[in-house]
């Protein structure tokens, strides 16, 4: 602690400025939980007890809100609100640049004056170079797939603000406002690392869709997705599983800029019809560069296209072929509007004969004429019919393709089903044959049981027989000797009494 105040006061640290708490990594702002932590630590050590104190007084408040000066959270992703240049101070020691720093000198904001340094001077251009898609891209991707291919748009929302800055490159992106430092936490505008590294995230989202979910026409310019679904495919499943992978992955979508699954829808600024097969500017951008070409200065043009006097006088849409080209930023300086164009017409020829003032004579129209435009007519509608044959053979192809898939996977189906119900039966048919078995051996069983008993009741019945009769002998011994002596007086008795007689 000692140390760090002494390079704070070394530094020049303002009494307001945050503390810092540093690692073997980084150095990032002390936070209320640490502090009141390493306090609490310190009270231990001294020998006090910490239950009497608490951390009430210590707060955050509109000291570190971005709203405190009028801006908005989602405008500028700040990690805090602080009135000195800490992260300055901190990391620069030398004393001329913090010298500079005090005369709101701006390190991570890109500048064109050479007195004055850009991060971007730190970054390779070749290394985070960027090759984008344009609408060609698309075009060439609608022709491949065919007439009536479906189209499925969505946005990131907030692009940049979704990919997180390393905390090591906080310090270096910081601004300036209300005489209150600044610094970003995401990836900023302007500057020149920023579009490659995001667009390693849609890359991704890219590689998923196709590799894990076989949607497999994609195009992304950063954070604008354009899908394009052959007719015969489930466009609305594919959309919902393309909206699902950015629901999975966390990853907030604008739903105002997504549509789809739909025909015609404008990517890069350009409508695309696939069912006319066009693409064509919005009718605003159309009429303000018709709006742009009759204001122009057409008239420091001359000497390049041959016009009528006609022409020169009043010119029109009509009076030239023209290409527009975007000047880029270095037109931008001269635009009031920010965006810069230049026409470019069609190159002068010194063989050009110049144009009549007044329409040509109609010529009469001759038997030949009238030959040669019936058998263009003639031409033009086996042309058509050809096409027409050719498309209703297609389209009959294509049906006996789908009726013979549906015949094919009908099939399967039934072959699946037959297989499974003869499994079904066999496993039934074993099951029952093992539940008779085992109903045959329950059977046996008892009938064997029944047999035991029997025996053993008839065996019980004759050893009970046996017992009466022995008991039966036993009870007429025990009943003769006892009537032996009687009936040996009795026979003496019936002797004498005969005697008397």
């Amino acid at each position: 602690m000692s140390k760090y105040l002494s390079i704070r006061y070394n530094n020049g640290a303002l009494p307001k400025s945050p503390l810092f708490v540093e690692d073997e990594f980084q150095s990032s702002p002390l936070s209320r939980e640490t502090f009141i932590s390493s306090l609490r630590q310190l009270l231990d050590t001294l020998g006090y007890n910490t239950v009497k104190f608490c951390g009430h007084s210590f707060r955050i408040g509109a000291a570190t809100s971005a709203a405190a000066c009028g801006v908005e959270d989602h405008i500028i992703q700040t990690l805090g609100r602080w009135s000195s240049d800490c992260y300055i101070r901190y990391i620069r020691t030398d004393a001329k640049v913090l010298k500079r720093a005090q005369h709101d000198m701006y390190l991570s904001a890109p500048h064109e004056d050479p007195k004055n340094p850009s991060l971007n001077e730190l970054i390779d251009k070749d290394e985070f170079s960027l090759q984008y898609v344009s609408i060609d891209d698309a075009i060439r991707t609608i022709k491949s797939l065919g007439f009536k291919s479906w189209l499925l748009k969505t946005d990131i929302a907030d692009a940049f603000k979704v990919m997180p800055l390393s905390p090591m490159l906080w310090p270096f992106h910081g601004i300036k406002w209300d005489d209150r430092y600044y610094f970003f936490n995401k990836l900023v505008f302007g500057c020149r690392s920023s579009p490659k590294i995001f667009d390693t995230l849609s890359q991704a989202i890219c590689w998923i869709a196709q590799n894990n979910y076989n949607i497999e026409h994609i195009l992304h310019l950063l954070d604008d997705f354009l899908v394009i679904v052959p007719e015969q495919d489930n466009a609305q499943q594919t959309m919902n599983t393309f909206l699902d992978i950015f629901k999975s992955l966390g990853v907030p979508l604008s739903f105002k800029k997504t549509e789809g699954p739909c025909h015609k829808l404008e990517y890069l600024g350009i409508f695309l019809d696939t069912i006319n097969m066009e693409a064509y500017l919005p009718l605003e951008k159309d009429n303000q560069l018709w709006k742009k070409l009759d204001e122009g200065t057409i008239w420091d043009l001359k000497s390049r296209v041959p016009f009528t006097e006609q022409c020169q006088q009043k010119p029109n849409r009509s009076a030239f072929d023209a290409i527009i080209v975007w000047k880029g930023k270095e037109g931008a300086k001269r635009s009031t509007g920010g965006v810069a164009y230049d026409y470019i017409l069609k190159p002068a020829s010194d063989n050009v004969l110049p144009r009549p003032i007044s329409p040509p004579k109609e010529k009469p129209i001759t038997q030949e004429e009238i030959f040669r435009k019936l058998k263009a007519a003639e031409e033009r509608r086996q042309s058509l019919e050809q096409q027409k044959v050719q498309f209703a053979a297609k389209e009959k192809n294509r049906v006996q393709e789908v009726l013979a898939k549906s015949m094919e996977e009908e099939e399967k189906f039934a072959r699946e089903v037959k297989a499974k119900l003869r499994r079904s039966l066999e496993v039934t048919k074993e099951n029952r044959n093992m539940q008779i078995q085992a109903l045959q051996e329950k059977l046996r069983d008892h009938a064997k049981h029944i047999e035991d008993v029997c025996k053993a009741s008839e065996n019980l019945g004759k050893i009970s027989e046996r017992k009466i009769i022995l008991k039966m002998e036993n009870a007429l011994k025990i009943v003769r000797n006892i009537t032996e002596p009687y009936k040996i007086v009795f026979e003496g008795t019936c002797k004498n009494d005969f005697k008397k007689c």
